[in-house]
């Protein structure tokens, strides 16, 4: 993609195109500020993660588990595993957004991606990819999904089997069967 000055990078699963990441639902779109900016005039590391996980949690509110569940039902979400991939750089004033696919649903689990999309440069900027539980908060111990949520995803997952493009998933995680 050419983002970091035509660095040799191990190559990787084949990214969607800005179009067809853009068109994945979306968290917020946000304009990067000056105090995400490290010294190598980029975004900083924590940031990219930041952006990511502002937009995860409306993205569960769809499926049932928003602030009211997690007061409700003493139940809430915990990432297991995370994997990132930088795919071009992210600067200062241009305008992003985090659009999420699922992968897989299990139980108890959910293995999804994160694509940062830079509006600014219509570019997928970077990919998050999760292996996320469903906790009792109570208990601090994985717990099945309710069947409402559950539902939800399984019915989203439906859809974005049906995209006609692969998901770039690393290889490294994904529900143990």
């Amino acid at each position: 993609m050419g983002g970091f000055g035509g660095v040799d990078q191990v190559e990787g699963p084949v990214l969607p195109t800005y179009e067809e990441a853009a068109a994945l639902p979306m968290g917020r779109e946000q304009q990067i500020p000056h105090a995400y900016i490290d010294r190598n005039g980029h975004m900083n590391v924590r940031h990219y993660i930041g952006v990511f996980d502002d937009c995860g949690f409306p993205y569960l509110d769809r499926f049932g588990i928003d602030h009211d569940y997690v007061a409700r039902e003493h139940k809430g979400v915990m990432d297991l595993e995370n994997h990132v991939r930088f795919i071009a750089e992210v600067l200062e004033g241009e305008r992003v957004s985090a659009h999420l696919r699922l992968l897989d649903v299990g139980p108890k689990s959910m293995h999804w991606m994160n694509f940062m999309v830079n509006h600014t440069k219509r570019a997928v900027s970077a990919t998050l990819e999760l292996l996320t539980v469903h906790v009792d908060l109570e208990t601090r111990r994985v717990v099945p999904w309710s069947a409402e949520s559950l539902a939800g995803m399984s019915a989203q997952l439906e859809l974005d089997r049906a995209l006609s493009w692969a998901a770039p998933s690393s290889g490294c995680m994904g529900i143990k069967r």
